[in-house]
């Protein structure tokens, strides 16, 4: 593994750790470059540091208490691979879904690319959104019985 490699690992660690599952906002611009690109963004939302900024701050208005327990990464390049458990509990609207009190935890991985300053300029994530919708009774555990 190259020095870059291992340094952009060691920036995913921060961001998850320092970041997003501390919920702190003001580290933002430590974090994400000038446009950088979330290819999972709702359609509207900006790029760089403000759509990130959006972003988290609606997970974490649905579910206070989100995080992201990494459980491995992945690097090539300019890019890591995150691969962990988002888990929540469902305390507030969330993607339209009124709050339900519910435990959520869903594997998801995100691939983060870094510049050669260690900031974030694009973000792309493969989510278990079925799982999530189930735990919350927005969806069936069976739908082929349906």
């Amino acid at each position: 593994m190259t020095a870059a490699m291992s340094g952009h690992k060691a920036r995913a660690q921060a961001f998850w750790t320092e970041l997003f599952n501390a919920h702190d906002l003001r580290k933002i611009g430590g974090f994400f470059a000038p446009g950088s690109v979330n290819h999972n963004a709702r359609p509207g939302t900006p790029d760089g540091p403000e759509g990130a900024r959006q972003v988290f701050g609606r997970l974490w208005a649905g579910c206070s208490d989100m995080r992201f327990d990494l459980q491995a990464m992945v690097a090539e390049g300019s890019k890591v691979v995150c691969i962990g458990v988002m888990t929540g509990t469902h305390d507030g609207p969330f993607h339209g879904i009124p709050a339900t009190h519910r435990p959520t935890s869903a594997r998801q991985i995100h691939v983060l690319t870094f510049n050669d300053t260690g900031l974030i300029t694009e973000h792309l994530a493969v989510r278990d959104d079925l799982t999530v919708l189930r735990q919350l009774g927005a969806l069936p555990y069976d739908l082929a019985r349906q």
